[in-house]
């Protein structure tokens, strides 16, 4: 389940490179006071990853900036525009987390293979890793 965040919170998708804190401020503060601004960029190269969350103090200037952004065009690109939620394995969720493939997994499920053998994962559901559990998607 998928829950909001926080209710003045905007998610900004679509994001062109080019479009930093500044722009966003301008363009979403014509709907109201903005608590916050965060454009989410890569560790190594601190370049933009084309999203961003923007906090409104008032939860109904966000919801009308949501309603008359969401498809229009910001620095050249059109961006997605909606209420910022929380990914269903952070509100709450217990247990171990799923063992994802992508984004550097690869490495850690051939450390997993290495470290537990490949019969012993066929009928493994969780793995003790060194970092905590791991739920095997197999």
């Amino acid at each position: 389940m998928v829950e909001a965040d926080r209710p003045g919170k905007l998610f900004i998708g679509g994001l062109s490179p080019e479009t930093d804190e500044k722009a966003l401020d301008a363009e979403f503060g014509k709907y109201g006071r903005i608590i916050e601004v965060l454009l989410m960029k890569d560790r190594e190269t601190s370049k933009s990853r084309g999203f961003a969350f923007v906090t409104f103090e008032n939860p109904a200037d966000a919801k009308a900036a949501a309603r008359d952004m969401n498809g229009k065009s910001l620095d050249g690109k059109a961006i997605k525009v909606a209420q910022a939620t929380k990914p269903a394995f952070e509100s709450g969720r217990r247990g171990p987390l799923p063992l994802l493939i992508g984004n550097g997994t690869l490495r850690l499920l051939v450390e997993v293979f290495d470290q537990f053998g490949c019969q012993d994962l066929e009928k493994a559901d969780t793995v003790e890793y060194k970092w905590g559990p791991v739920k095997m998607l197999l």
